[in-house]
């Protein structure tokens, strides 16, 4: 009974969720006909390991500045944006822009992987019409207070759950004993 019990629990309780460590996005921008085609690789900067699983947007606006918090991303002036999609290997992501004009710009790098969060950072780049390559790093992320809160109360939740339900079984069998 008790391996049931603890396995109910290990299958009920949610992982934690939020950026552990700095991420390193390397991402290149090759001009097509049509577009510009952005392939990205997500990997951690202490572990070495690729980052499976991101939800990630890119955008471009002009300018030179950086953004460094999500209420820095560029709201007017994005001249590009691309949801990335993840490719065949680990780690690897890759999406569309609108074909972009020689120029200076800012490529601004969002992920949004678990809600209550996002990391963002954004880095000026010149585009002449090449392959270009950018390199941007997003920092560690902490949950917001109301998430935690919420995250709390749900790994709180399969625990009473199962000992009221134990509870009132073994309150049965005595009653029938």
């Amino acid at each position: 009974m008790r391996r049931l019990a603890l396995l109910l629990a290990v299958l009920l309780a949610p992982g934690a969720l939020a950026h552990s460590e700095p991420v390193t996005v390397t991402a290149a921008l090759a001009p097509l006909p049509d577009a510009v085609r952005v392939e990205a690789s997500l990997v951690g900067q202490t572990s070495g390991l690729p980052i499976r699983g991101a939800a990630v947007e890119v955008l471009v606006s002009r300018g030179t500045g950086t953004p460094g918090r999500a209420n820095d991303v560029p709201e007017t002036g994005v001249l590009g944006r691309a949801k990335l999609t993840a490719g065949q290997e680990t780690g690897q992501y890759t999406g569309d822009l609108a074909p972009l004009p020689a120029g200076r710009y800012v490529l601004t790098v969002v992920d949004t992987t678990y809600r209550g969060e996002a990391a963002v950072a954004g880095r000026p780049f010149a585009f002449v019409g090449q392959p270009t390559r950018v390199a941007v790093v997003l920092p560690v992320t902490s949950t917001p207070g109301r998430y935690v809160g919420y995250a709390l109360l749900g790994l709180l939740a399969p625990p009473l759950l199962l000992g009221l339900v134990l509870g009132a079984r073994r309150l049965s069998q005595r009653r029938a004993a």
